[in-house]
């Protein structure tokens, strides 16, 4: 696969999901399997959407030393453990009728991080540029806001926390997506990030939970038209362009 992005000229981002044993099915460390990526031209290696803050965290250093290139780490929002350090396979010890004993998919519920860990975990990584994907997911669907608001004014006070415009549309109650429905999250996003700290995002496939992504682009038009074209153009790909420390 690396091979095929970088035949194709295009700049590679891989990352592993390390098991229990902390290491690749072919026996390598942390370390040592994205040290071979980068050998082999990997832009950015690191960790994918796997494991938890804590357990997140306890591989990072050794990733940073056995490399010189950019370090990628998508940590899951939930309490991951030594025993169970992905989310794929979490046990949860205060529930005795899950079927099979696997929280995941549809009981990780009371394994979720709260606001404070998560943010906790942002100020471990100030050296580090942190992405906060889908605006923090709000719970539109409930039309909830005020938690979440909370929330997600406490994460942009950590100048290193960017945040994500996506996946808004896919938390919309069935058949509601709309311009209309979003806008309250999105207004409140902006003024907590403001456009020089946000980027935009497409979420797709997952866009098309909800009408489209056609309907996502006409969203963004309406948002953007609401901005300078200086605002909108940050959020569209200069600030993406800095983050990732690329051209377009």
């Amino acid at each position: 696969a690396l091979k095929a992005i970088k035949d194709a000229g295009l700049i590679a981002v891989c990352n592993y999901a390390f098991r229990r044993d902390e290491k690749t099915r072919d026996g390598f460390s942390p370390g040592d399997a994205c040290k071979i990526l980068e050998d082999n031209g990997a832009d950015v290696v690191g960790l994918n959407c796997y494991r938890g803050p804590k357990m997140t965290m306890k591989l990072l250093p050794e990733i940073r030393k056995s490399v010189s290139c950019h370090v990628a780490a998508l940590p899951v929002p939930y309490r991951t453990t030594e025993k169970d350090p992905g989310f794929l396979n979490q046990t949860d010890e205060g529930c005795d009728c899950i079927p099979g004993g696997n929280a995941f998919p549809v009981a990780l519920d009371n394994l979720y991080c709260n606001r404070f860990e998560m943010a906790e975990f942002a100020k471990e990584c100030d050296q580090m540029d942190l992405v906060l994907n889908h605006c923090g997911v709000p719970p539109i669907a409930s039309g909830e806001i005020d938690e979440w608001g909370k929330d997600l004014r406490s994460l942009s006070e950590l100048p290193n926390v960017t945040c994500k415009l996506s996946g808004l549309m896919a938390y919309c109650a069935p058949g509601t997506s709309s311009y209309e429905t979003i806008k309250p999250y999105v207004d409140h996003t902006l003024e907590c990030f403001g456009p020089d700290r946000m980027v935009w995002g497409s979420d797709y496939p997952v866009v098309n939970a909800a009408k489209g992504i056609q309907e996502w682009i006409s969203v963004t038009r309406n948002i953007f038209s609401k901005l300078s074209d200086s605002e909108a153009e940050a959020i569209a790909n200069i600030n993406a362009q800095k983050i990732y420390n690329t051209a377009l």
